[in-house]
C-alpha cells in the first residue's frame, strides 16, 4: 500500500487567475490547488464577481461547491456561507 502524501495549499499566496467565459462575455477568477491528470480530480477556489449569473449547464463529472461568502443560487435555491452544494454527474 502506498503512503498518502499530505498536501497543504496556502490560498493567501496563490494568485487569482482570470477565466473569461466567451459564451457569457464575463470572467470569473480561480486559484488552482490540485489537478491530477491520472484521476481527473481538480480542486480550486473560485470567485464569482457580485451579481455574476451563469446559464444552467452540465459538466462531464460530479462536482461540489462550498460557499465561503455571498450566496449561490442553483435552481433558484439560495445557499448562504457554510453551505456545501453537490452537483451529481449529469
Amino acid at each position: 500500500m502506498s503512503a498518502i502524501k499530505l498536501q497543504v495549499f496556502d490560498s493567501k499566496t496563490i494568485p487569482w487567475e482570470e477565466r473569461f467565459i466567451p459564451d457569457l462575455g464575463k470572467a470569473l477568477f480561480a486559484k488552482f490547488f490540485l489537478e491530477d491528470p491520472d484521476t481527473g480530480v481538480t480542486i480550486r477556489m473560485v470567485k464569482y464577481p457580485a451579481g455574476f449569473m451563469n446559464t444552467w449547464h452540465h459538466h462531464p463529472c460530479a462536482h461540489g461547491m462550498f460557499v465561503l461568502e455571498g450566496t449561490l443560487s442553483p435552481s433558484g435555491l439560495v445557499r448562504a456561507p457554510a453551505n456545501f452544494v453537490w452537483f451529481p454527474k449529469a
